[in-house]
C-alpha cells in the first residue's frame, strides 16, 4: 500500500471487517425495529422483500410446556424472527444454490435432485419405492368396491361418472432417481401396482381411464420427456395424450366432449407446471435451460356446440388436462374441486379462474349439473385419496337422506 495516506493505509484492511459488522449491525437493528415498534405499529414496519416460493404462511406454535421442552416452540420463533431480516432472501437462495451447484442436492427435504438435474418430490419416491402388493391388494379389492358403488350411486342420478389414474413421475421414470438410491421394494412389487389394480377395476366394474398407463407405455414416444425435468407434473403432450383418450372413452357411449388432434414442438423456455419445483429451490443462477413440449390444437366445430358441464373432484394432475380441453372448439364447462375443499377452479373461455368454495355449490355441481363426473387419483396416492373418501361420503348422506 506505498503511495496511500497513513489514514487509507491503517483503514483499507479493516474495511471489509468493518462493512460485515456494519451489515449484521443493519440486519440486527432492522429485525429489533420490526420486532418491536414496527409490529406494535404497521405503519412504521420496514418492509422486507422476502417472496420465497414454496414457502406459504404458517401458524405460529404456542409456548407450550410440551413445545418448549421439544424445541418446536424455539425453533419456529427463530424461524419468524430470521423472516424480518433484510438479508434472509439472499441467504436462502445462496444457501440452496451451493447445495445445488456444488453437492447436487436439494436444500428443501421435499425436493429431491436426481440424475440430469431432475427434480423429484419426495412422497413419489417413498410412494414408489415403498410398493408392496401383498399388502396393497386387499385395500385395492375394498377401494374399488367402494368406486363400484360411487359409480352406480351417480348412475342412478343420470350421471355419468368416470374414474381418471393419473402418474407419478418417479413411477414413470425411475431411471432418473438418484444414482446412489436404492428403493427397499421389490422390482416386481414397483412394476405391477397398476396391473394389479387395473384387473380389479375391470373385475369390479369400474369405468376408467388409465392414464398412468398410457403415459409409461408412450415415455419413449416422442422426442422429449413426458415430465419436465424441473416439474413434479406431467407435461402438455403427456396431457393432451390423456385428453385424447378421455375424449375417446367417453364418446364411445355418447358424444359428449369434442375430438381433437395436436402438432408440437420442442421449446428450450419452460413456464408454469414445467417448473414448479424448479422455482421453488430459488436459486440464484438460472438452471432453466430445459426442453419442454408447446402445442397447438386442431378441432371441428360440431354442428351445434352444447358444451358438457364436466365436475371433477381432483388432485393436481387435472389442470394441464383442463388447459387441453380449453383448446377445443366446443369446449365443456368444467367445474374442479381441487382437493375436495382446498380450491375450487372454473374454467370460462378455457381459462382456469379460482371461484370460493361453497359446500352448497359443490352439491349441486355433483348432484344436479353434471353431465360428466370425473374422479382422478394419483397413483402415487392408491388406494384411498382423501379427496375421494370425501366424495363417498357426501354421496353416502345423500342417499341416506333419500332414503
Amino acid at each position: 500500500m506505498r503511495g496511500f495516506p497513513t489514514y487509507l493505509r491503517t483503514w483499507l484492511p479493516r474495511l471489509p471487517v468493518l462493512l460485515g459488522a456494519g451489515l449484521l449491525a443493519l440486519a440486527c437493528g432492522q429485525i429489533v425495529w420490526n420486532a418491536s415498534l414496527g409490529t406494535a405499529f404497521p405503519r412504521l414496519h420496514m418492509r422486507v422483500k422476502q417472496v420465497l416460493l414454496g414457502q406459504g404462511a404458517e401458524q405460529p406454535v404456542p409456548p407450550s410446556w410440551n413445545n418448549l421442552l421439544t424445541g418446536r416452540f424455539q425453533q419456529d420463533f427463530a424461524t419468524n424472527l430470521g423472516k424480518l431480516s433484510v438479508l434472509r432472501r439472499d441467504a436462502v437462495r445462496w444457501k440452496t444454490q451451493v447445495y445445488y451447484s456444488a453437492f447436487g442436492m436439494s436444500a428443501w427435504p421435499n425436493i429431491v435432485v436426481g440424475n440430469n438435474r431432475q427434480l423429484f418430490q419426495w412422497p413419489y419416491i417413498q410412494e414408489f419405492c415403498t410398493r408392496d402388493l401383498a399388502q396393497f391388494r386387499p385395500q385395492a379389492e375394498a377401494w374399488v368396491t367402494r368406486l363400484r358403488a360411487l359409480q352406480d350411486d351417480f348412475q342412478r342420478r343420470g350421471k355419468r361418472f368416470l374414474y381418471l389414474i393419473t402418474p407419478s413421475k418417479a413411477a414413470v421414470y425411475p431411471n432418473y432417481l438418484p444414482p446412489d438410491f436404492t428403493c427397499r421394494s421389490q422390482e416386481a412389487d414397483r412394476a405391477g401396482k397398476l396391473t394389479l389394480y387395473r384387473k380389479l377395476l375391470d373385475n369390479g366394474g369400474v369405468d376408467y381411464v388409465d392414464a398412468a398407463g398410457l403415459v409409461e407405455a408412450n415415455k419413449n414416444a416422442f422426442d422429449v420427456d413426458l415430465f419436465p425435468r424441473g416439474g413434479a407434473h406431467w407435461n402438455r403432450l403427456a396431457a393432451s395424450l390423456a385428453a385424447q383418450r378421455i375424449t375417446a372413452h367417453v364418446n364411445q357411449s355418447e358424444r359428449l366432449l369434442t375430438p381433437f388432434q395436436f402438432d408440437w414442438r420442442i421449446s428450450w423456455h419452460p413456464t408454469g407446471s414445467d417448473r414448479d419445483l424448479y422455482d421453488v429451490l430459488n436459486l440464484v443462477f438460472r438452471d432453466d435451460h430445459y426442453p419442454v413440449p408447446v402445442l397447438s390444437y386442431r378441432s371441428a366445430s360440431p354442428p351445434q356446440c352444447r358444451p358438457a358441464h364436466i365436475v371433477e373432484v381432483t388432485g393436481s394432475f387435472i389442470f394441464e388436462v383442463n388447459e387441453v380441453l380449453g383448446q377445443v372448439a366446443c369446449r365443456p364447462a368444467i367445474s374442479a374441486w381441487f382437493y375436495w375443499d382446498l380450491k375450487h377452479f372454473e374454467y370460462p373461455n378455457g381459462e382456469q379462474t379460482p371461484v370460493p368454495v361453497d359446500p352448497a355449490r359443490r352439491s349441486q355441481d355433483l348432484l344436479r349439473d353434471a353431465d360428466l363426473v370425473i374422479l382422478e387419483e394419483n397413483e402415487s396416492v392408491l388406494p384411498q385419496s382423501g379427496h375421494a373418501e370425501k366424495l363417498m361420503q357426501l354421496m353416502a348422506g345423500q342417499v341416506t337422506a333419500a332414503k
